[in-house]
C-alpha cells in the first residue's frame, strides 16, 4: 500500500493512499493521522490524478480530478474531471 501525507496550512493532514484495483482516495483527517475516521474523502481513478490533487490543494474547496465524493455519492463523468 502507498500512502503520503502532507500537513495543510490550518493544520489538518491530507492523506494519499492507494487501494486495491488501482484506485487512489485522498483524505483529510483532524490533526495527527492517527484519527480513525478523515473528515472527508474523494476517490481518484489514477495515481497522477490522486497525486497531483494531493500537491497542489491547500484545504479550501474541493480537490481537483476526484471521481467519486464518499460522503455526498456524487460521482463524475470523465469528461468533467
Amino acid at each position: 500500500m502507498t500512502r503520503r501525507i502532507r500537513t495543510l496550512p490550518d493544520g489538518r493532514n491530507l492523506v494519499v493512499t492507494q487501494l486495491g484495483g488501482g484506485a487512489w482516495v485522498l483524505q483529510v483527517y483532524e490533526g495527527a493521522h492517527g484519527n480513525k475516521f478523515p473528515l472527508d474523502e474523494w476517490f481518484y481513478p489514477d495515481a497522477t490524478s490522486a497525486m497531483q490533487a494531493w500537491y497542489i490543494w491547500e484545504g479550501v474547496g474541493e480537490p481537483e480530478g476526484w471521481k467519486h465524493h464518499y460522503a455526498t455519492r456524487r460521482s463524475r463523468p470523465e469528461r468533467e474531471a
